[in-house]
């Protein structure tokens, strides 16, 4: 996945602040969490449609990067319990 790559090449990268802590492959996603993740995207695509469909707000933010955030909040929400 090209984003693993890019968190591989943030941690090498001088360019890039440090985590405190942390490394920012700590966050990469393995093959079972993306296949999650995509079922999570097909699962909340209908409400975002139906939501589009019926909000006086404008057009919801239907981009892939929604989702995965969507799903990020999730799988790692429970982490700092």
């Amino acid at each position: 996945q090209g984003i693993n790559r890019f968190i591989q090449l943030t941690d090498e990268s001088d360019k890039v602040p440090n985590l405190k802590g942390k490394l920012y492959m700590d966050f990469r996603l393995s093959a079972p969490e993306w296949t999650k993740l995509k079922l999570m995207h097909e699962v909340l695509q209908e409400p975002a449609d139906t939501q589009q469909s019926f909000s006086w707000y404008g057009k919801t933010d239907d981009t892939d990067a929604y989702f995965i955030c969507l799903g990020m909040h999730h799988i790692y929400f429970n982490m700092f319990d």
